[in-house]
Formats: structure tokens, C-alpha cells, sequence
């Protein structure tokens, strides 16, 4: 277990922040991961580096939602929160 210097970490409110950031975190990325797949990529040169930009944009913020949720879900593993 983590060691928690200000509150109980098994508190129905620290685990339900903790649920809450990873089921949000995991529609961020999903939403976002879709949303980078569905740019149309055009065959001229210059389009075709403003589409890999919004794509690596995007892809980029999905990276950060899967990032908070898997944080999450290892305090919630660490805490022995199995769901």
C-alpha cells in the first residue's frame, strides 16, 4: 500500500475520484485516437503536412487521457482497489 500523509486513501471519495479520472481519461483517449484516424490525408505536399500535424495533435492529447487513466489505475492497484 502507498503511504498517504493527509487522508484516508481508501476513502469512498479518493477512490471514486481515482475511478472517475480513469474512466474519463480512457473516453479522452478513445474519442481522440478516433478522431486522429478519421483525418482525411490529401495528396498534396502542403495539406498533407497540415493533416500530420492536426493528426499528431490529436493524437497527442488521446496519449495524454490514456496516460492519466493508467496513472490512476495504478494508484488503485497500489492502494489494493481491485475495481
Amino acid at each position: 500500500r502507498l503511504f498517504f500523509f493527509f487522508y484516508d486513501p481508501m476513502s469512498d471519495e479518493v477512490l471514486l475520484v481515482l475511478k472517475a479520472v480513469v474512466v474519463v481519461g480512457g473516453l479522452i483517449a478513445a474519442a481522440f485516437f478516433l478522431a486522429s484516424s478519421r483525418v482525411t490525408v490529401p495528396d498534396d505536399q502542403d495539406s498533407f503536412l497540415v493533416a500530420l500535424q492536426r493528426i499528431g495533435k490529436l493524437n497527442s492529447i488521446g496519449a495524454a487521457g490514456a496516460s492519466a487513466a493508467a496513472i490512476a489505475a495504478l494508484v488503485l492497484w497500489a492502494m489494493g482497489e481491485s475495481g
